[in-house]
């Protein structure tokens, strides 16, 4: 597939320029179909069509398949489950779909719980709801409500409401949930979670128009509630009033298509899953992350004009992991980037220094559409804040530099980026004031102010460049304003401080949504500025365009002549062996022998003391007794296969599996053998020994190279 830089109209080519590759359904048709790995391991990026010569080195930030949606009742817990597109019962009599205002008078719960609800006169009605393709059970003013068959306890529960509201009519209770009024939602000023009839949650947009279908979903724990509009949490209530069990369903004017409740706290990820369901259901815009999503950021050795480079995966020869994409080779020319994409913990630098930063408070990981480029950090004043200690790299002194990041600010005063000794006059920093003044701040003195620009509650692109004597302010890929300084005169040991001011005394934290924190040594030029900015941001499918995906195409150009590798699953049938498998006393060793078979010396099995100690390299070394043989001595643990890499003629070794590696009865071995001879076909003999027993095999891989 062809991914073309048509819009870039720089001046000049940018040298090891790291490109955003946006990998979904949309642009590549389905290309998580066709894929060789779960994992990514089998793409592969090139500078030409016919995939030949140097790999692009890439860095996957997010590798993501499509999720496959469940049933609700597959998650457990579910008490009641009412749904109005396939209401079976009887309207007015009748049997059969419903006619438009046919009173319900039997509304089955599918959740098996037996919770039947029936209402208590002649509403709610059956109508046919054209948005959404299905039936909706619809109330007028001031309806009585739905009975369940059960009370359900609401403290400990889950609930997922499904519903639209007539905008015409400016009623508070949308949607009622419980008993006596003890719980609803509303959108008087936006939507609310209401308990007792005082707001519990405020309002999370009073901009969302109310007719617009929705998902709510509410999570209540010992008196303490959340709050979900469509997947975002809108809010928590950490002193909520206590709840009588639900018995009733009710509303004012509105639509409901879907409830659902579970008597227990859903996990994230059971909580993600039902979302989803309903989300594709409803045919919903929602932040419940269905997956199919992959961003992979690529360096171009040379960005020019119309550039184009080359995507290609689902080579079997190519499933394993290129160690470029974990060494920090795609950000050769930068001292610390964070893509701030881990949920918690250590934020990880991906470029070669490892310049982690560590976090202090409780920053918030944000996925969904609040973030930047999957995920972002929210970092707040009441003590937010991240500090890398560590300065492998990073500018020092007067050295050049350049520090960009996005930034979606939440207002008031504060440093977004400090780099300082921790005193006063050995510090510099990036602040933004209450008004939208941008300042770099060196040694103290707060020069280079430039205004306006930089909205709060929006994401910009900002960032500074200095060369040694001037220091140029960006803003959204546009030059704001020089500053002509010498001053940036920082300590050789300090840290780098992410939403707060490097100074001990000065709190000085930037309230807001950080992403891609980027620093470099070097001092970038306009041009590298503006393509960043395009690349990353909201201008991503207008700067680069994505070719059609050729299917079974250039196979014999990405199969390369220096290496070819095989996967082969050692099965243990119950024919084959002694005893159970799993019931294992100790750690079964796997020994093989590996070697060309027109000069192979020796197809014997080789015991365990012929292996040489290893001294050099973890888990291997060259066997002096025995010219071009490699030795083996290592432990699989978990899941993953033992990967075998050498260039020698011979192998010999030994694996060791522990118990978590052993499943469903096979164990993966997976060899990659590089060589720069011409060979037709290896023979690898191996043998599985656990105390006297043994098993073993024999198999021939026969290649063309």
């Amino acid at each position: 597939m062809e991914i073309s830089f048509t819009n870039f109209m720089g001046r000049g080519p940018l040298t090891n320029f790291p490109v955003l590759v946006k990998l979904t359904t949309n642009n590549t048709a389905g290309y998580n179909g066709f894929l060789d790995t779960t994992n990514g391991w089998d793409l592969r990026f090139w500078d030409n069509e016919e995939l030949t010569g140097t790999e692009l080195s890439y860095e996957i930030e997010r590798w993501s398949l499509p999720e496959q949606t469940q049933d609700p009742t597959n998650v457990s817990g579910c008490v009641l489950w009412l749904d109005s597109s396939d209401i079976d019962g009887n309207f007015d009599g009748a049997t059969g779909d419903p006619g438009i205002g046919a009173d319900v008078t039997n509304w089955v719960d599918k959740s098996g719980s037996g919770n039947y609800a029936a209402p208590l006169s002649t509403e709610p009605t059956v109508a046919t709801n054209s948005t959404i393709g299905k039936h909706v059970v619809r109330w007028g003013w001031n309806p009585p409500k739905i009975d369940f068959g059960t009370p359900i306890t609401a403290n400990g529960s889950t609930v997922f409401l499904v519903y639209n509201n007539d905008p015409a009519y400016g009623v508070n209770k949308q949607l009622i949930v419980g008993a006596s009024d003890n719980f609803y939602t509303s959108d008087a000023g936006g939507y609310r979670c209401f308990s007792g009839g005082n707001v519990a949650i405020a309002p999370h947009n009073s901009s969302v128009a109310s007719e617009n279908w929705s998902v709510h979903t509410i999570q209540i724990t010992s008196g303490n509630y959340k709050f979900w509009y469509n997947g975002d949490l809108k809010g928590t209530d950490t002193d909520a009033d206590s709840f009588d069990p639900f018995t009733q369903l009710g509303s004012a004017f509105a639509n409901v298509a879907e409830v659902l409740i579970y008597n227990r706290e859903l996990t994230d990820e059971e909580h993600k899953k039902v979302g989803m369901y309903l989300a594709e259901k409803y045919s919903l815009d929602t932040d419940y992350d269905a997956g199919g999503d992959s961003y992979v950021w690529v360096q171009v050795p040379e960005f020019t004009n119309n550039v184009s480079i080359w995507a290609s995966w689902g080579n079997s020869r190519h499933n394993f992991k290129r160690d470029y994409t974990t060494d920090g080779s795609v950000w050769s020319d930068f001292s610390a980037v964070y893509h701030l994409s881990e949920e918690s913990g250590t934020r990880t630098d991906s470029t070669e220094f490892q310049n982690d930063a560590d976090e202090y408070g409780t920053p918030q990981y944000v996925d969904g559409s609040a973030g930047k480029i999957h995920g972002s950090l929210y970092l707040d004043s009441s003590g937010d804040y991240l500090q890398s200690g560590m300065t492998e790299g990073i500018p020092k002194t007067n050295e050049a530099r350049s520090i960009f990041l996005w930034h979606n600010s939440s207002g008031g005063n504060g440093s977004a980026l400090s780099i300082g000794e921790k005193a006063s006059n050995e510090r510099w920093s990036i602040y933004m004031d209450g008004n939208q003044n941008h300042r770099i701040v060196a040694e103290s003195h707060d020069d280079g102010t430039w205004r306006g620009g930089f909205s709060d509650n929006t994401w910009g692109f900002l960032g500074v460049t200095w060369d040694g004597s001037n220091a140029t302010y960006y803003l959204n890929g546009a030059d704001v304003g020089t500053w002509e300084t010498t001053e940036f005169n920082t300590k050789s040991n300090y840290p780098v401080c992410i939403g707060k001011n490097a100074h001990p005394d000065t709190d000085d934290y930037r309230t807001g949504y950080y992403d891609e924190i980027r620093i470099s040594s070097l001092p970038r030029g306009s041009n590298w500025v503006w393509a960043s900015w395009m690349n990353q941001g909201d201008n991503h499918d207008n700067f680069q365009q994505y070719g059609s995906v050729e299917f079974g195409t250039h196979i014999d150009a990405v199969d390369d002549s220096d290496y070819f590798d095989f996967i082969y699953t050692v099965d243990m049938e119950d024919s084959d062996r002694e005893e159970d498998f799993d019931d294992w006393a100790v750690t079964p060793a796997f020994n093989f022998l590996m070697g060309n078979s027109t000069t192979a010396t020796n197809n014997g099995w080789f015991a365990e003391d012929v292996f040489v100690a290893t001294s050099n390299s973890p888990g291997m070394t060259l066997a002096d007794s025995l010219p071009n043989m490699l030795a083996f001595d290592d432990t699989v643990g978990g899941s993953q296969p033992f990967l075998v890499s050498t260039n020698y003629s011979y192998g010999i070794g030994t694996v060791y599996f522990s118990q978590n590696a052993i499943q469903d009865n096979s164990i993966p071995i997976q060899f990659k053998i590089e060589t720069s001879t011409n060979l037709s076909t290896w023979i690898i003999q191996a043998e599985l020994t656990e105390e006297e027993v043994q098993y073993w095999m024999k198999f021939i891989i026969s290649m063309i190279i």
